[in-house]
Parts: structure tokens; sequence; C-alpha cells
């Protein structure tokens, strides 16, 4: 090939060995995987979306009321989402860690206050939506997975065992009248939940 020509020394050694053609190939397979891994971002339903009814916006993250069925099944179900897409905790600077895992201590102890569960599980998975968020989830003992995780099963419905003292019956703790919503969104805007 015209374009091609006998290297001198190592440091023309890759210029020397690839035509220009060959080259411009290499760019634009470059140029195509970043586009393919923007369109992948851009597919991101946490990047389209707010993944839930929105309680509380802050520049850095967004805390959403869980809808759907796993919002009726798990009273209280939130989401503590970073709005950028990032993927891990660590791609966060320290103080972006401290914020965001001190928006999720507010939720949760905003609806421990309000609801009065047996348990609060927080978890942060991303294996299904690889975009960084929290679940914060109140449980009760007779709720439909417990002491599972919400993601199993249903376990079977109550048997007379359940219904002994220590074994409460589902919600029994909750006030339906309690808005947990706006407990959630006063702590995040005050620091303290006024819902106890």
């Amino acid at each position: 090939m015209a374009d091609e020509r006998q290297c001198d020394g190592a440091n023309d050694h890759f210029k020397c060995r690839y035509s220009a053609r060959g080259l411009h190939r290499i760019s634009t397979l470059i140029s195509e995987n970043a586009a393919a891994s923007q369109m992948k971002m851009a597919a991101c339903e946490l990047c389209d979306a707010d993944g839930g009814e929105v309680l509380f916006r802050h520049p850095q993250y967004r805390v959403v009321r869980v809808t759907g069925a796993e919002g009726d099944d798990y009273r209280g179900f939130c989401r503590v989402i970073w709005n950028d897409h990032v993927n891990e905790m660590t791609d966060l600077n320290h103080d972006e860690q401290t914020s965001f895992m001190a928006a999720v201590f507010r939720v949760e102890h905003a609806l421990r206050a309000a609801l009065k569960p047996d348990k609060i599980n927080l978890a942060s998975l991303g294996n299904m939506t690889p975009h960084l968020h929290w679940h914060v989830i109140p449980r009760f003992r007779n709720d439909k997975t417990f002491p599972k995780p919400i993601w199993a099963l249903a376990i079977s419905p109550l048997v007379e065992s359940d219904l002994r003292p220590h074994n409460r019956p589902r919600h029994q703790s909750i006030d339906f009248n309690v808005d947990w919503a706006q407990c959630v969104r006063q702590a995040l805007s005050n620091g303290m939940p006024f819902c106890a």
C-alpha cells in the first residue's frame, strides 16, 4: 500500500504497522463503541424517568415513593436515587457519599417514626438497573414475604401460629391516617421528621 512505510524506530512502530486506512477504521470503531455506550446510558430507566412519585428533589438525588405492585405490597417503600448516571457508591466523592447516605438515613428515620415497622430494609443492588439507588423498605412481620427479602417469592398466608402475641397481624401498628410521605418530605427538608 502506498501509505505504509518502513519503520525507522520503536517510536514509529504503531504508525508504521497500521495504514492510514486501518487507523481510520480503528478510530471509527472506537467512536461507534462510545456511541453505543451513550445509547445504553440513555436507555436507563432511572435516567429517563423519576422512578416513582417524587417526594423530594435535591440537586444531587431524589427520593421517590415506589408505585405499582411493589408500592401497594410494601407501604412506605421509597427509593433514594442519585440523579447522575453512576453505578457504584465509590463512583461518588466523599462529600457526595456523605450527602447521599444522610438522605437514606433521614428517609429511614421518617418511615420509622411514621409507620413503626418491625424492621427497615436498606438495599443497594443495581443488578437489574445499574444506576445508583437505595431501597428503603419498611417491613412488617406479616407482609407478603417477611422475613425474606421483598424480591423473594411470597410466603404462604397467615397460619394460626402467626397470630400469637409476639406475631402481630399485618400492618397492625400502622395508623393509616399518618401521611408517611409528608413525614419523609419534612425529614429531608428540615432534617427531622415531625410524625412521631
